[in-house]
């Protein structure tokens, strides 16, 4: 069962994003994380308090980096009654260069993957915490203000993206997966030292260590945009 103060802050999400609708395939992308793992016992969980009903299919990207990793996810995903996929992409691992070389290579297959799974919703377990730290990347290093989206319509609306942690911190993702008795599979990634994003999560630990509410105003802040003060 749901702690009520989570419950409410995921259907705040869900609902007011319109996430789901009746009928809707989802595909979850599943690296092995916390955040991932979490989103998918959610997702499954949340079938139960619908009105209507919707699938889903748990999909890992196998990128190569560690033979032992798509094992320790499949035994991960087995403990949630939703059907999954390992998609082997190892034989992109020679041509990745870089963080953003690999996000790229799964986030096309993921939208390949969709599509031949007839799936219109593409679930990511991206929560508030990234959001933030994207929010602060763009602004920092891109010279724009932009962050990810709860929703999002891709291809004329063929498929949405949709974010359903999006209102939890990364604090509250882990409590979530406490209740659901998940662990999560060790990333592997030889790119997962994002020296910039690093340097933002630090920042933002050190604001919200003097000043909590930090982290809850600045979330505020996106749904609180005043266009007449901005250039």
């Amino acid at each position: 069962m749901l702690d009520p103060r989570l419950n409410r802050k995921i259907g705040k999400t869900m609902i007011g994003h319109r996430m789901l609708a009746p009928g809707d395939r989802v595909l979850v992308a599943v690296s092995g994380g916390i955040d991932s793992l979490a989103l998918t016992w959610l997702l499954d969980h949340w079938r139960r308090k619908t009105p209507f009903t919707y699938d889903l299919l748990a999909v890992h990207i196998d990128m190569g980096f560690d033979p032992a990793t798509a094992p320790a996810v499949a035994r991960a995903l087995n403990q949630i009654p939703v059907p999954y996929l390992i998609d082997d992409c190892t034989h992109f691992a020679p041509e990745i260069d870089g963080c953003h070389a690999c996000a790229r290579r799964r986030r096309k297959r993921l939208f390949d993957l969709a599509a031949t799974h007839r799936c219109n919703r593409l679930a990511f377990g991206h929560h508030a915490d990234d959001m933030l730290e994207t929010l602060l990347l763009n602004m920092c290093y891109a010279g724009n203000i932009s962050t990810l989206l709860p929703r999002q319509e891709l291809f004329s609306g063929r498929l949405t993206i949709i974010r359903p942690l999006a209102g939890l911190f990364k604090s509250e993702v882990w409590r979530l997966a406490e209740l659901a008795g998940l662990e999560p599979v060790k990333t592997p990634c030889p790119f997962g030292d994002d020296s910039h994003r690093q340097k933002v999560r630090r920042t933002l630990a050190l604001l919200a260590e003097d000043e909590p509410p930090v982290r809850g105003n600045m979330l505020a802040a996106l749904y609180n945009i005043k266009q007449a003060y901005l250039p």
